[in-house]
């Protein structure tokens, strides 16, 4: 059992800026809110701050798709980070 709720759904929300920042991030490049961005929603400018910081270094850069999905999931591989495996290794 998670220390901290992990909501599944906008609708397990308590607070407006909760909301905000989910509809933010489902109508951004992500499409979804998955992984630890669940557990910062609880604070919600924390959840913000993070999920820019996010977007912008895996959609903002230089490499097209498909190369930068690889370039997270080997730096995921490489230090075990299971989440960008079980992420990223849909956009291959």
């Amino acid at each position: 059992m998670p220390r901290i709720p992990l909501p599944s759904s906008r609708d397990d929300l308590t607070e407006d800026a909760q909301r905000e920042v989910w509809d933010r991030v489902v109508s951004g490049p992500r499409g979804r809110v998955v992984g630890p961005l669940r557990a910062a929603i609880h604070a919600p400018e924390l959840a913000r701050a993070w999920s820019a910081l996010g977007e912008s270094l895996r959609f903002g850069t230089s490499l097209g798709k498909r190369l930068s999905e690889l370039a997270i999931i080997v730096t995921g591989r490489r230090w075990s980070a299971q989440v960008e495996w079980t992420v990223c290794r849909r956009g291959i």
